[in-house]
Parts: structure tokens; C-alpha cells; sequence
């Protein structure tokens, strides 16, 4: 269980991004909904251990991470929105790379750490194709592979479909969901397309201008006014 209690942000300005977040993350798929400026970003990159908040708490299994946020990152998938592949590189030489980078371990090697990882997200068959030529979803996938090497707890998804199309963008939630079911996961979607998330998530918290203003079941989002930054 991730715990968020009164969580406060306040840029130089002064600026404030969140002001007085609570909620709670236990295993599932959560949507974090709102608008540009709402503090998504913000609240993301506390979560993720990457940045100091002004005043507030975040409690993994108890422990406060706002103290020692470096005991998160072992527990921690991370893909942000845009993530760079070096396009020579092959998936598999892309992968075991971006594995030594994050300082995984595994008993049988990277090697076959990363073969098991481009199977679970349905990449084997263009392992050996270089990056270069990858489509966008494959990308995505690309990078979810990375994201849960290590056998995470949470995983922090930052605009997962930006740029892709309908198609595209179906097949990574299906992935999603797939992650979030069968591994026990907490999945937390930073997303702005509503619609998308609201078809995959357990969970839906709506951000305006650093507070909550919706917290609930996915399924009592079906008010798409309530969506108060589509026009």
C-alpha cells in the first residue's frame, strides 16, 4: 500500500503546484486525470522519489520515502513520457543496456533477463530488429520492459498512448491491464486523454489546480462534464 497524506508543493514565486494531496495506492490500475498546470507531473516525480516536497508524506508499506527516497527506486518502474531509444541498437542490445544502467540482477544473466522481458510484452519476434525501425507502440512496449525489470511495486506511466494511434494505443493498455492482474501491480497512468484511461483503470483521481477534485470508482467517472478541461 502507498500512502499520500497532505502533500504540498510550492515552487519560488511563489508557485504552489499541489496543495494538500491525500489519497492511497494499493495494488490495481489508477488514473491520474487533469488538465496542464493541475500538478500531475509534480506529484508524479515525488512519488517517484525525484523530488523534495514542500510539506507532507509518502508512506510505502509504512516506511516514510520522503525522508530516504532512494528506498523507492528498487521498488520503482518508471516511463516517462518521452523515452529515447539509440536507434542502431537492436531491441535486445537496447534492453540489456537500459537493465545495466538501472542496476538489475538476475540469477541466469541479462541476457536471458531480457530475452523473458521482450516475451512478456509480446516483442521476441523483433528482438533482433534495430530501434530505429520500431513503430511507436513498440516503443512503448520497449520501454515497459524496462520498466518492470527488477519486479517492481509500482509503476509510474507518464502519458503511455501519447502519439500513437487508436490501435496503438489499445494494444499498450491491454498490456497494461495484463501487468496489472496477473503481477499484482500498482499501475499509476499520469494521462491527459480521459477516455483512454477511464476504459482500463480501477481507479480515477482528478487534479485541479493542486487539489482533489475527484476521487473514486472508474466506473462513477461516466460523467464525461465532470471532465471539466474538454471542451
Amino acid at each position: 500500500m502507498i500512502e499520500v497524506r497532505d502533500l504540498v508543493k510550492v515552487y519560488p514565486g511563489p508557485v504552489p503546484a499541489l496543495q494538500g494531496v491525500s489519497l492511497n495506492l494499493p495494488p490495481g490500475m489508477f488514473g491520474l486525470l487533469g488538465p496542464n498546470g493541475s500538478g500531475k507531473t509534480t506529484f508524479m516525480r515525488i512519488l517517484a522519489g525525484l523530488l523534495d516536497p514542500t510539506a507532507g508524506k509518502v508512506f510505502w508499506d509504512g516506511e516514510d520515502v520522503t525522508r530516504r527516497p532512494e528506498r523507492v527506486w528498487p521498488r520503482l518502474g518508471l516511463l516517462p513520457q518521452d523515452f529515447g531509444f539509440y536507434p542502431d541498437l537492436t531491441g535486445r542490445e537496447m534492453l540489456t543496456y537500459l537493465l545495466r544502467l538501472k542496476g538489475v540482477e538476475a540469477p541466469g544473466g541479462l541476457t536471458d533477463l531480457s530475452a523473458e522481458l521482450l516475451e512478456r510484452v509480446n516483442l521476441t519476434d523483433a528482438a533482433d530488429r534495430r530501434t530505429g525501425a520500431y513503430s511507436g507502440g513498440m516503443k512503448r512496449r520497449l520501454g515497459i520492459a524496462q520498466a518492470i525489470a527488477g519486479d517492481p511495486k509500482l509503476l509510474i506511466i507518464d502519458e503511455p498512448t501519447a502519439g500513437l494511434s487508436k490501435m496503438l494505443a489499445e494494444e499498450v493498455y491491454e498490456m497494461l491491464t495484463e501487468l496489472s492482474r496477473k503481477d499484482r501491480l500498482t499501475i499509476l497512468l499520469v494521462d491527459q486523454e480521459i477516455r483512454h484511461a477511464l476504459s482500463i483503470a480501477d481507479y480515477v483521481y482528478v487534479l485541479e489546480l493542486g487539489r482533489n477534485k475527484f476521487e473514486g470508482p472508474a466506473a462513477e467517472f461516466d460523467d464525461l462534464e465532470k471532465a471539466f478541461w474538454v471542451a
